[in-house]
């Protein structure tokens, strides 16, 4: 009996996924009508990938894949982004009053493109630890370190520790967290612009 249950068991979580209708995205429009004038689009490995030439990303890419049960599922999980986002955009920011409407509406953008909970869960899969840290030594070009001194998103330690493998000077914007530049511009262009001009 145990053996028919466990097997019944297996079958509905092997078969249930795969037969689950996934309610469609509602509101959403091909990445093409939300793409700006600087918007370019290249399939790249069945890959429909989008890039700006300046300015804000859409960052929205797209695959038509034969997918397994948890891929099938993975696009419902990653819809919850649309409520998780604005609270983790609130905690980047040291002062989440001062977020202007229109950086919300561009990070709300993305959540407004044709299968854009698909893109997310193939980029999210997709990602792998890339050990880095491992690697820092290697590099042989200048290196500017920056953080916001209430960052909660990357800790400022972590910052400070990243500085110090590299042995270069950080640059802690006060008053800032995870996006100094956008939440303090003119500190950020205060800290880049001399180490831009002083490149070769």
């Amino acid at each position: 009996m145990t053996l028919i249950v466990l097997a019944a068991l297996v079958v509905l979580l092997g078969v249930a996924p795969l037969v689950i209708p996934i309610p469609p995205l509602k509101s959403t429009l091909p990445v093409e009508q939300l793409a700006d004038a600087d918007s370019r689009f290249f399939e790249c490995q069945g890959l429909r990938v989008h890039y700006k030439q300046a300015g804000h990303a859409l960052g929205v890419a797209e695959r038509h894949l034969r997918t397994p049960q948890v891929r099938r599922l993975g696009p419902l999980f990653t819809r919850s982004i649309a409520t998780l986002g604005e609270r983790t955009l609130a905690s980047a920011w040291a002062d989440p009053a001062h977020i202007p409407p229109d950086a919300i509406a561009l990070y709300r953008k993305p959540l407004q493109a044709d299968n854009w909970d698909r893109a997310l869960w193939e980029f999210t899969l997709a990602s792998q630890p890339a050990g880095l840290d491992a690697r820092l030594g290697e590099l042989t070009m200048p290196v500017l370190v920056i953080s916001g001194d209430q960052d909660r998103i990357v800790p400022l330690e972590s910052s400070l520790r990243l500085a110090d493998a590299l042995g270069v000077t950080p640059v802690v914007i006060a008053a800032a967290g995870h996006l100094p530049h956008e939440e303090q511009p003119a500190q950020f262009l205060q800290a880049v612009s001399p180490f831009v001009a002083s490149l070769p």
